[in-house]
């Protein structure tokens, strides 16, 4: 018999003498006369009653996590591969499908180990096959290890990594800044910037 079964059973078992409070057989004898042992065994048996439904149905308990990430498009990186060794300026290819209205699909660069993220031009515009190209730069050290990322974003967003690129090109600076809210990673790439580039 699978263990959460007996959980189950076992569970059940427990709450059923908190409520009738005196269980007699041959060999047991338990007298829960006093309500704070029966409350104890009570509470006992929902919490095992509990762990057991949770190893016999995983999916129905945690369902929402699967319905949420279906409202997300489906994104490849094609170029670079992972592990690729990368030259500073690149152009990455890759396929989005399933975009809808209130999401908008982003590249953005974080080098491996920091909390900075550097979005890449602009929200990713999808050809009629659904095809994706975005020209990509990596700063950092020669050697460096890069994380190349597809999010998507909100709508809120999606307005502060425009914000974002604004403000670099007025004062010619593009600090590293963390995710904003409403960011979700679909798919990401390690690189690492060539030895030998400058």
């Amino acid at each position: 018999m699978d263990s959460n079964v007996i959980l189950v059973i076992l569970g059940v078992a427990l709450i059923l003498l908190s409520l009738a409070g005196r269980i007699i057989g041959d060999r047991l004898a338990i007298d829960l006369q006093k309500i704070s042992a029966r409350i104890i065994v009570g509470l006992m048996g929902v919490a095992i009653l509990t762990i057991g439904m949770v190893g016999l149905w995983p999916s129905r308990l945690v369902s929402s996590t699967s319905e949420n990430t279906s409202s997300f498009p489906t994104v490849t990186i094609q170029r670079p591969m992972d592990g690729a060794v990368v030259s500073r300026s690149i152009v990455a290819k890759g396929t989005v499908e399933g975009v809808n209205a209130a999401t908008r699909i982003w590249l953005v660069v974080n080098p491996v180990g920091d909390i900075g993220w550097w979005p890449q031009g602009g929200s990713l515009v999808t050809l009629s096959n659904g095809r994706w190209e975005q020209p990509v730069f990596f700063g950092g050290r020669p050697g460096q290890r890069f994380r190349l990322s597809v999010v998507a974003a909100s709508k809120k967003a999606h307005q502060k990594f425009i914000k974002y690129i604004e403000e670099g090109i007025a004062k010619n600076d593009f600090p590293g800044r963390p995710l904003p809210a409403g960011t979700t990673v679909l798919i990401s790439r390690e690189v690492t910037l060539d030895p030998t580039s400058l």
